[in-house]
């Protein structure tokens, strides 16, 4: 039996049908739901995407998810591939595929990707100073060097971070972003013995007392 598309008139000799719309109409009828402009978040400081699990490095994976939280209520059944962006531009190509009636439908269109700067909680933590431990590390001062080298490489890829060192005669007092890592280096190497810990008081959060900890290591106690 010939369909006519009662959208556009064209039958089902000449083309594809979803459902009682021609495939053209269908996408159209998609379209007309999309947005042509959205607008991301980005960290100013690091460039970082937010996606709905949180800012996560710039890169397509990233932009996917954004675009995915930012269009996706308008058509839930539809899925985003970025395929090209312009920075010079924003200006980006993102693929569509959509089910209707049972049936995918796979289309390009051009996006105007807009972006508003910000601050991601990394960087607003490192910008005022943020710290949740300090590590004190005394000793031979070439050893001293290179146990700090190994922590900072350690905190680097763990993705925290060193909001400052103070470089003292008797060594280095190392003040961290995330007491969890430190934690996790000092469990990290069975060379490294486990520090001298002491706490400080830092402030309170829904009533509840917070810690600092601080980690004391003399390069006499480093296997």
């Amino acid at each position: 039996m010939i369909k006519y598309c009662p959208t556009c008139g064209r039958s089902s000799e000449t083309t594809r049908f979803i459902g009682e719309f021609c495939d053209r109409c269908t996408i159209g009828k998609i379209d007309s739901k999309l947005k042509d402009t959205i607008t991301l978040q980005e960290c100013k400081s690091c460039g970082n995407i937010k996606t709905s699990l949180g800012y996560e490095k710039r890169g397509k994976e990233s932009f996917e998810k954004a675009i995915y939280t930012a269009m996706h209520k308008s058509v839930p059944a539809c899925s985003f591939e970025l395929l090209d962006f312009s920075k010079g531009s924003g200006i980006g190509v993102i693929r569509f595929r959509c089910e209707v009636s049972n049936e995918n439908v796979q289309f390009e269109k051009e996006l105007h990707i807009k972006f508003l700067k910000g601050l991601c909680g990394r960087c607003y933590r490192i910008r005022a100073g943020y710290y949740e431990a300090v590590v004190k590390i005394r000793g031979d001062s070439e050893r001293a060097e290179r146990f700090l080298e190994k922590l900072s490489v350690f905190l680097e890829n763990y993705g925290t971070f060193i909001s400052k060192i103070d470089e003292r005669m008797e060594g280095y007092d190392i003040y961290i972003g995330d007491k969890a890592a430190v934690n996790k280096f000092f469990g990290s190497d069975r060379k490294i013995k486990r520090p001298i810990m002491a706490y400080e008081f830092s402030g309170m959060k829904n009533g509840k007392k917070l810690y600092r900890n601080i980690y004391s290591v003399r390069f006499d106690d480093v296997a």
